[in-house]
């Protein structure tokens, strides 16, 4: 792996660590002093801004270089890092939900840039081994985040955000010092006349959304995301109706404390077999690697529905890790090897809508409780990844067209 992708690697676990040692408490701490439903309301609106900012992102890391994006992003999280040290001490929840939405804003901006430079730097071949050691930097940082958190958001709120913001000059320094721009900036022909960043926006875009194979894999992963999002809406409402004593032993086990457990062993597996997993794939034809990690997925959501021990939730927890396991990595290398060179960043971005989109239709299963048992609720849910699935394979279908297509031109030429 190239140098300044190291670098990235550590000023990127930095700036994951400090987000998730921050993000799970805000929602707690905003209803303290607001009150849940406009605590609900202030946290929807940040992340409005931030779905805006990651969109955003991708055209700029293609208009203006991968390092310019990078270099922003880390001085606005210096920025939103002094602003929770100055609300901690006056005690304003106003410019603590700013430095929330500020950080936010900024760690969706950075993402498309980051991707786009690994896809600058590293072969189509190796693409997804690197890809897998960031998934699994980003799952140390969600583990370990909260725990830290958890220990010194509350108890300790000024010293903790004066650390945070001394991290966040080492992110600063590694953007500014240790990183080069791996982008060449494509500028305008002279005949053209100069787009505003509005308008170069909306055309890009309009470009991304003509492709059927980008269309695809978003409106496959709406799908599946709505199988993978159900670990944290209807898995621990499903254990807490069903498993609420358990024991091994004279151990007892409470609902609770196992859904924390299950959490943490899926966390667990992933940090440790992400890169294996990756590498495994390599031998794997890309498209049998979406169409059984869907499968897999809701194969998962099915044991679920079906699950009323504890030895079972465990067998779908290991079927939904290696649902998780086998995709994680592969699909950042599939966007970057449909993109075009010179609208990487924009692919990236776009491609971002399908956890956007999934985090705005998962929560609505919870309407069906009431009409539906957990069980038929989760055996709908089930369906879900296997429409993904036959997506997945028609979207393979029409790229594995289009690479014939691209060998055919170049022949010809």
């Amino acid at each position: 792996m190239a140098v300044v992708l190291r670098w990235r690697l550590a000023g990127e676990f930095i700036q994951n660590m400090i987000f998730w040692c921050i993000f799970p408490f805000m929602a707690l701490y905003l209803t303290q002093l607001m009150g849940a439903s406009r605590a609900g309301l202030y946290l929807a609106l940040s992340q409005v801004f931030a779905v805006v900012a990651g969109l955003i992102g991708g055209t700029l890391a293609d208009r203006w270089g991968r390092k310019s994006v990078i270099k922003l992003t880390s001085l606005g999280f210096v920025v939103a890092l002094v602003l929770f040290l100055l609300a901690s001490g006056i005690h304003s929840v106003v410019l603590f939900w700013f430095a929330f939405t500020l950080l936010s804003l900024c760690n969706t901006l950075y993402i498309p840039a980051s991707r786009a430079m690994v896809s600058d730097l590293i072969s189509v071949e190796e693409r997804n081994q690197v890809y897998a050691r960031f998934y699994t930097t980003f799952n140390i940082a969600v583990i370990s985040g909260p725990i830290i958190g958890s220990l010194l958001f509350f108890r300790y709120p000024m010293p903790f955000f004066a650390m945070a913001l001394a991290l966040g000059l080492v992110i600063v320094w590694i953007s500014y010092v240790k990183t080069n721009e791996t982008y060449r900036i494509q500028g305008e022909t002279s005949k053209e006349k100069p787009r505003s960043f509005w308008a170069e926006n909306l055309r890009a875009y309009r470009q991304v959304g003509k492709d059927p194979v980008l269309f695809l894999f978003i409106l496959a992963g709406v799908f599946v995301a709505q199988a993978f999002m159900q670990l944290e809406i209807l898995f621990p409402l499903m254990i807490k109706e069903r498993l609420s004593l358990g024991s091994i032993g004279e151990w007892k086990i409470y609902a609770n404390d196992f859904y924390s457990w299950m959490l943490a062993l899926n966390g667990m597996l992933v940090v440790l077999f992400t890169n294996a997993m990756a590498k495994w794939m390599k031998s794997t034809p890309q498209k049998w690697v979406f169409v059984i990690s869907s499968l897999l997925y809701g194969v998962a959501i099915i044991t679920f529905a079906e699950s009323y021990s504890y030895s079972i939730v465990m067998i779908g927890i290991f079927l939904f890790t290696w649902a998780e396991l086998m995709i994680v990595s592969v699909q950042e290398g599939f966007v970057s090897e449909i993109a075009p060179e010179d609208r990487r960043g924009t692919y990236f971005a776009a491609a971002q809508l399908r956890f956007v989109l999934g985090r705005l239709i998962a929560p609505q299963f919870l309407l069906l409780l009431p009409l539906l048992s957990m069980k038929w609720t989760l055996l709908m849910v089930a369906l879900f990844p296997l429409i993904s699935g036959l997506l997945y394979g028609v979207m393979f279908s029409l790229w594995l067209r289009r690479k014939r297509v691209r060998v055919d031109e170049k022949l010809a030429g």
